[in-house]
């Protein structure tokens, strides 16, 4: 993972924190408030893996929960693997299979389930 890219986000919520960083159909979030949910999302996803995951598997809407996601995951430097909801069970479970991955999801329940 790219540490350079977090540590420039960071850099930016330190001297910017009430800054606009994203704004979404429901939301807009500051860089302080993205920072604060993807260090959240972090500790979550931590407290999730162990010394054999290879990386997550992000089966999210696209909304500030993707977002904060992809830079927990740059926080923890493990890879990612971003899958749009719409997709296949068969497909997801077929990146599933390829290595260990943590699999997180946010998508209606009739979308993203592996079998």
């Amino acid at each position: 993972m790219n540490s350079a890219f977090i540590d420039k986000f960071d850099a930016i919520a330190q001297t910017r924190p009430t800054q606009l960083a994203l704004i979404t159909e429901k939301a807009s979030i500051t860089y302080a408030q993205l920072q604060q949910k993807a260090k959240h999302i972090a500790a979550g996803i931590q407290s999730e893996i162990d010394d054999d995951v290879e990386g997550v598997v992000l089966c999210l809407k696209r909304d500030d929960a993707l977002i904060a996601t992809i830079l927990a995951c740059h926080y923890l430097k493990i890879p990612y693997v971003p899958v749009d909801p719409r997709t296949a069970n068969e497909k997801i479970d077929h990146i599933l299979a390829q290595a260990r991955y943590l699999y997180i999801s946010n998508a209606k329940t009739n979308q993203c389930q592996p079998a």
